[in-house]
């Protein structure tokens, strides 16, 4: 399964069927930082963060998301350069900061474009859609159709 798969099928996945799904997500090679970090948000880490847990009765989502939390501050997964904003308002992550909450469940991951880092700028990852690919965007690690020659 691709990364763009384990995508569409978390986007379309009922969280009332349990965490069977999310966990076979999770364990995939290709899951990456980003994707369990929309894991953990989508359930409902903001409560496991702000001490729901302590109070909750819910064993199942309280291993799951336990977890899931310790496997992220353990680096189990990698970074792969994909983008995810933390779901959380500045006040939201000001009073996890005070709560001494791990930053990596508070900083959002930006994109990482090889490309742009050798200056050689596609124009797809320069925003530009349209334009004439530069000279070197073949060096661009993202797959075709990417980069294809214009």
């Amino acid at each position: 399964m691709s990364y763009d798969d384990l995508e569409k099928l978390l986007d379309e996945y009922n969280w009332d069927d349990g965490f069977e799904i999310p966990k076979e997500i999770l364990s995939n090679p290709y899951c990456d930082l980003a994707l369990a970090l929309k894991i953990f948000y989508l359930a409902d880490g903001f409560a496991y963060l702000d001490g729901f847990a302590e109070k909750s009765r819910l064993d199942e989502w309280e291993q799951f998301i336990y977890s899931l939390y310790n496997n992220i501050l353990g680096n189990n997964y990698k970074e792969s350069g994909r983008r995810y904003e933390i779901p959380l308002t500045k006040v939201q992550k000001y009073k996890f900061r005070k709560k001494q909450i791990p930053k990596i469940f508070l900083t959002d991951l930006p994109a990482f474009y090889p490309c742009l880092l050798l200056k050689n700028i596609c124009h797809l990852c320069s925003g530009r859609n349209g334009s004439k690919f530069p000279k070197y965007a073949l060096l661009c690690a993202f797959p075709l159709p990417h980069n294809q020659k214009a």
